[in-house]
Parts: structure tokens; sequence; C-alpha cells
């Protein structure tokens, strides 16, 4: 999926898995709420802008919803513009979780996801003691194209929206990014790292984007089953400032991913919060 020309290259794997891969993944669907305390239930609307420079590539949404031990997150990611003629995607995502004394654990993700008129889809189920991780995926991996998933590697991985809403509440904690995970969505898998890169003074490079104090985290991931044989991302090596995740406590108790820079090779892809559109609903 890293083949466009020129540009567009890179929004297929950022908004994927945002449903997340990488920072990829990782990402541009990643949306955290980690509250001290939870009404009945709160429910958050997050939107995405993806640009290559000026050139507006993809775009995701996110629906969030938390009540005193659940969450669930509902996603689409989609190309647009250049990109969509390219390289058309579009994908979704759904993730259901439990929150037990501020740990965050998956209990399901199902994620659907066209690219050049073939989809794909994945059903993953984790048991109660996270003991057994199940999958149902339609088609079954192409060997020919992609590295298998060993079911060592996959057993004991979490889906890619706890991670981030882990990762979010350590940040809370500590101040600090320095965490790991190993996460799995499905098709892939992977061991993802993030790593401080201290603070800054962030401004506003649009009209909707987020200004103000935020913690850079940097976020490097090592592909262990699923990525494509062929992928030029196997073999690059990772820096811990390639992809950065810009963090800002958007109101109290409130930490949002407000800015991700991803390098590549053709230049810098951003993925942006569009401050206007973000909506926080209580529910007593």
């Amino acid at each position: 999926m890293v083949n466009f020309v020129p540009a567009p290259f890179i929004v297929a794997p950022l908004l994927k898995v945002g449903a997340m891969w990488c920072a990829c993944v990782f990402m541009v669907g990643g949306l955290f709420f980690p509250f001290d305390a939870v009404v009945a239930e709160t429910t958050m609307e997050l939107r995405y802008e993806v640009q290559w420079g000026n050139v507006n590539i993809g775009e995701a949404e996110a629906s969030w919803t938390f009540t005193q031990n659940r969450f669930e997150i509902v996603g689409k990611s989609k190309t647009v513009g250049i990109s969509d003629k390219l390289r058309k995607y579009r994908g979704s995502s759904k993730a259901e979780g439990q929150i037990h004394h501020d740990v965050y654990r998956s209990v399901r993700i199902d994620t659907n996801g066209i690219y050049k008129g073939t989809e794909r889809n994945a059903n993953v189920i984790w048991n109660a003691d996270d003991s057994q991780i199940s999958t149902i995926r339609s088609p079954a991996l192409d060997l020919k194209k992609v590295f298998p998933l060993r079911d060592e590697v996959v057993q004991g991985s979490i889906g890619p929206y706890t991670a981030m809403l882990r990762a979010l509440h350590t940040i809370k904690q500590t101040g600090s990014c320095n965490s790991s995970y190993k996460i799995y969505d499905g098709l892939r898998t992977a061991e993802v790292r993030l790593h401080d890169l201290g603070h800054e003074l962030l401004t506003a490079d649009r009209l909707s984007a987020y200004s103000g104090v935020v913690i850079k985290c940097g976020l490097t991931s090592t592909p262990t089953g699923g990525q494509r044989l062929t992928s030029r991302w196997n073999e690059k090596k990772r820096n811990s400032d390639d992809i950065i995740i810009f963090i800002a406590e958007t109101e109290p108790s409130l930490f949002l991913p407000v800015r991700i820079e991803v390098k590549t090779f053709i230049g810098k892809v951003t993925a942006r919060l569009v401050m206007n559109t973000l909506s926080i609903k209580s529910r007593q």
C-alpha cells in the first residue's frame, strides 16, 4: 500500500488503522479520553484532516463513548482529493473495551477496509482474562504478499485503541511518553514504542488547528506480522522523530493528539485535529 504517485502514498497506511497502523495506525484514528471520573455516559466526536503540504489527501472521524467501566469507539477514514483519484481507500472500525481501576483492556475490534476495489474484514475477540484471542478474517492472508501472523505473537497483544488509551493514561499520570505495547487489529501485529521528545508551544498553522502547549511523543513501530513482503517500511531504519504525536490537554483531564507528523521520502505528511468540530457531550 505504499505505492502512490507521488504524494499520497502515505495516506492509506495513515488512515488504515485508525485504526492505527504505526502512527499510521496508532494515530490518526487515535483519540483518547482518560477522565478521572466519568459521568453516566460521555460521547466525543473528533475529526482529523490529513495533508501533504497544502494538499488534502485524507480524512478520519471517530465517535468515542465512555461509561464508568466501558468504552466504545466507532471510526471511519477515507482518501480525498488527488489521493482518492489515484489510490482510493475507505475504512471503518469499531472497538469495544472495559475500564477497571484505570486499566483499559480490549474486548472486541471489527475492521473493514476497501482499497483498489478489494475488501478486507477482520473481527477480533479477547476472552475475559485475555488468555485467548480469537480472529475471523476475510479473505485469508495471502502469504505470497504478506508476512504470516504467528499465534505466539498475536497472543498477549492488545487493540491499537486500547494501547493509545493506556499511553495517554501514562502521560496523564507521569508526564512521560515512554511506554511500549504489542498491538493487533486482526490483520497486522506490531511492537510500538513511544519516546519523550519534550514540550513545545505549538502555533496553529491552519485556522481550525490547535494552538498551545503540547507534549511531543515520538513513535516507532516494529512490524511483527501481516505487513507486506515488499513494503519499503520493512527496511527503513526508524528514528524516534520520524513520527511525532503532539498531545495537548485540550480541557481539564482531557488529553488528545492534536497533530501527527510523519516523515516520508516525499516530504512530511501531517494530520491535524479540526478543533472547531470537536464535540463533547455528557449525560448524567
